[in-house]
């Protein structure tokens, strides 16, 4: 193994250089210490979870919350965490200690480095052994809770049961169970054998593409590009493409100051980009396309298809398949909340099924005159 990869056989450093090499090299080469809220909540968050864990285990108890304030005064001495930070450290730990209960029978490890056979560095924050499924858990301090398509596409998930697959063999199914902490939230996940096979051939070909950007830079001395991408919003590097910005460039926000600013910015920008969606509707109204760059503004004709549910329900069933259709609530909006439809209230609610998720968007928490409120501008 070439010793300059040493470092980045890991999770994460693989992750970084898919998405930008010079995120990777001063990370994981240069040892820059990535020093955002980010990182250190979650730093501190495992390190407590990892004590915890060890003190029930110790004690062969699946639960004792006790321990709780112990384990995290142990882990924030060994791993300390920013003040600023500590207090929503203090109430997400506390948060997951209510909740939490160690599957003893199950146990396989907590928060161990265990020996990978092909000697990649490896955290798992917990493992099961489930009849024929492995299953590793992994918390997140995120504000955000994923979709389960997410997470199975993620790296992450796909990298954790490839390795499981390896230091543990013969299982027929590796779960990945993403636990967001601060919603509650499991969203778990299964691989098979030909999913990880793939996983296997995609790491390989990262890791082929290291070793050969790492020939090259040594020979020439050419430097590591910075690829703007969406995991410029929670760098904290310095970087020689997002620091000198121009108007189109990305933009990314290192304190609450400069996130108020581009928050600002961005209503601004969305009141100047709806008055010129208005202008350019009214124009192409009267005087038909317009091109511009490779884009056309016109209106272009519409059609709404909607069926009626019992009718495709019944044609469904007819051909022998139990439809596995779902009703959003806005549909059955009339029957739940409409008095004449009261009788069947109840037994509508019964069959609802909640799936907790998180939604980026905005609202308004002061009024203003002549404003609705709800803007409609919701990004998932």
């Amino acid at each position: 193994m070439d010793t300059a990869l040493t470092a980045t056989r890991r999770r994460s450093a693989l992750e970084t250089f898919a998405a930008c090499s010079y995120r990777w090299d001063q990370l994981y080469r240069r040892g820059v210490v990535d020093e955002s809220a980010a990182a250190r909540r979650g730093t501190t968050f495992h390190a407590c979870a990892h004590t915890y864990i060890q003190a029930l285990w110790s004690r062969r108890e699946s639960l004792n919350q006790d321990l709780a304030p112990i384990a995290f005064r142990a882990a924030v001495a060994a791993s300390p965490c920013p003040a600023d930070l500590l207090g929503e450290v203090d109430d997400l730990f506390a948060r997951w200690v209510e909740s939490f209960e160690l599957d003893l029978d199950a146990y396989v490890l907590a928060e161990e480095n265990p020996a990978d056979p092909d000697g990649y560095q490896l955290r798992i924050d917990l493992a099961y052994a489930r009849g024929e499924v492995l299953e590793i858990v992994d918390w997140k301090t995120h504000y955000q809770v994923w979709t389960a398509d997410r997470v199975r596409a993620s790296f992450q998930a796909q990298f954790y049961a490839a390795r499981a697959r390896r230091i543990w063999p013969g299982f027929r199914v590796y779960r990945v169970i993403l636990v967001f902490v601060r919603f509650g939230a499991a969203v778990p996940v299964e691989y098979t054998a030909a999913d990880l096979d793939r996983v296997d051939t995609y790491v390989e070909a990262l890791e082929a593409g290291q070793a050969a950007a790492i020939r090259e830079h040594e020979a020439t001395g050419a430097p590591w590009p910075a690829t703007p991408g969406d995991h410029c919003g929670y760098c904290s590097l310095a970087c020689p493409v997002v620091d000198e910005p121009t108007a189109l460039d990305p933009v990314r926000v290192a304190t609450r100051a400069e996130a108020e600013q581009v928050a600002g910015q961005y209503i601004a920008l969305m009141h100047a980009i709806a008055a010129r969606r208005a202008v350019l509707a009214g124009y192409t109204a009267q005087f038909g396309p317009l091109d511009v760059a490779g884009v056309t503004f016109e209106h272009r004709p519409s059609q709404s298809i909607k069926y009626p549910a019992a009718a495709v329900v019944d044609v469904i069933r007819g051909a022998g398949v139990e439809p596995g259709i779902e009703i959003g609530k806005t549909a059955i909006r009339p029957y739940v909340t409409a008095k004449k439809w009261a009788h069947v209230r109840a037994d509508l609610e019964a069959l609802a099924r909640a799936k907790t998720s998180t939604r980026f968007g905005m609202h308004r928490t002061t009024d203003t005159a002549g404003d609705s409120g709800e803007d409609g501008h919701d990004e998932n």
